[in-house]
């Protein structure tokens, strides 16, 4: 009888024995599984993330865009009266900049000539401007020294007649751009120039560089590259 029960004792012992080790192991297995499934979540997170900031950007494109064609509606309607007077065209800029919160707007005549005391800065409008003036909406998004710009001309008709043409302009990047992202998906963001970090939410992380470049030529190449890494740590 004792034996019986010894040999019932080895059986349940090793039953429960198996039991465990099946159940370790399952957990190893559902562990592994939840530890993909989150690093999968994050990955398909950030990259839609990313997706967003061209979102923002757009969102930024459109606002020039419509700048543009109000003051040059606006402009429009007063024309007649005031012709390129510079109060007039100072003031329908001003007016663009306060409420469309531009950095950039000014007004050209129909040979291309500046007629607002307001600055475009350093860009070279003319190829956007003669391009307004034979009737032609432009816009691109441009890169001057370690910042990305945009810039948008609408041409000015009165009558059907091009008389002039409308330009706003805005900085895209900027420590405003890296705040909005960061708010808006609760993640850290940072705008690289070449290898330097310029814009950043990463604290003290400002002016460094990145140490694998290859993720930033990879990136500039038209590479989507989503991966787990250590910064400042």
């Amino acid at each position: 009888m004792k034996k019986t029960q010894s040999v019932a004792f080895r059986v349940i012992g090793s039953f429960v024995i198996g039991m465990i080790i099946f159940a370790i192991a399952l957990f190893m297995v559902i562990d592994t599984r939840l530890e993909s499934g989150v690093v999968n979540y994050m990955e398909e997170t950030l990259v839609n993330e990313s997706k967003g900031v061209t979102l923002i950007i757009d969102e930024m494109g459109a606002n020039l865009k419509n700048a543009a064609g109000w003051m040059a509606e606006i402009f429009s309607k007063g024309y007649e009266e005031n012709g390129f007077k510079p109060v007039y065209v100072n003031e329908v800029c001003h007016q663009t900049i306060e409420y469309y919160n531009t950095e950039n707007a000014a007004i050209f005549d129909a040979q291309g000539k500046k007629k607002t005391t307001t600055s475009l800065g350093s860009v070279d409008a003319a190829a956007y401007v003669s391009k307004a003036l034979k009737g032609e909406e432009t816009f691109d998004i441009y890169k001057e020294n370690k910042e990305i710009f945009g810039i948008c001309a609408k041409p000015i008709k009165v009558n059907g007649q091009i008389v002039g043409a409308a330009v706003t302009k805005q900085q895209i990047s900027g420590d405003a751009l890296i705040k909005r992202v960061t708010n808006m998906y609760n993640i850290e963001a940072t705008y690289f120039s070449g290898n330097k970090r310029i814009y950043t939410s990463l604290t003290g992380m400002k002016g460094t560089d990145i140490k694998d470049s290859s993720i930033i030529n990879r990136v500039m190449q038209g590479e989507e590259v989503v991966l787990i890494t250590t910064i400042n740590g």
